[in-house]
């Protein structure tokens, strides 16, 4: 008998919602199953009549995918640290133009870019500080979504890992998993 590669093992996994084994399905494989992906590709009139290559990509993820998604990362601090490189500089050339010509020019770019640089730097500051506060917490809720299983029979969430079984709700699945992580207000695994 071939089993599917996502199911649950032959060992006895037991649903700790109801006692199925056999309607079991890894969280992790069946939101993959749940999300389509559509590329659409083709021309576009460009602005002077010329045809330019369009690339689009769309990712449909199901309401069940949606609810039993993994726990975000925080967010990356790229973007505003490259604002802040261009902007921080740009404000110092326009301040440079604008005392060089009495004031007369370069005074709208220095508060435009100023007004840039300091939302980017806080923004930076801001990013970095909620990866350094979340970012073992969400590695660790991760790790516990890994080891999480679906039951198609009565749609609870069987969180088998080694040190830690726990029935789960499936909607909204990554906060109660961040709940359970090292940091959250939840037992610990």
């Amino acid at each position: 008998m071939k089993r599917q590669a996502n199911a649950a093992p032959e060992r006895a996994l037991r649903c700790l919602g109801c006692p199925s084994t056999d309607a079991l399905i890894r969280v992790e494989a069946l939101t993959r199953q749940q999300r389509t992906v559509a590329e659409v590709r083709g021309r576009a009139p460009g602005p002077f009549g010329y045809p330019v290559p369009v690339r689009a990509r769309i990712v449909h993820h199901t309401a069940l995918a949606a609810a039993l998604a993994p726990p975000r990362r925080p967010r990356s601090a790229t973007a505003p640290a490259i604002v802040l490189g261009v902007a921080g500089p740009a404000a110092a050339l326009n301040l440079a133009v604008a005392v060089q010509s009495g004031g007369a020019q370069g005074i709208a770019g220095v508060i435009i870019m100023g007004l840039l640089a300091a939302g980017s730097g806080w923004l930076l500051r801001a990013r970095r500080a909620a990866a350094a506060r979340t970012g073992p917490q969400v590695r660790t809720a991760r790790w516990l979504w890994r080891h999480c299983w679906y039951c198609r029979r009565c749609g609870a969430v069987s969180l088998l890992a080694p040190a830690l079984r726990a029935a789960l709700p499936a909607p909204n699945l990554a906060a109660t998993l961040l709940t359970l992580a090292p940091g959250g207000h939840g037992p610990q695994p």
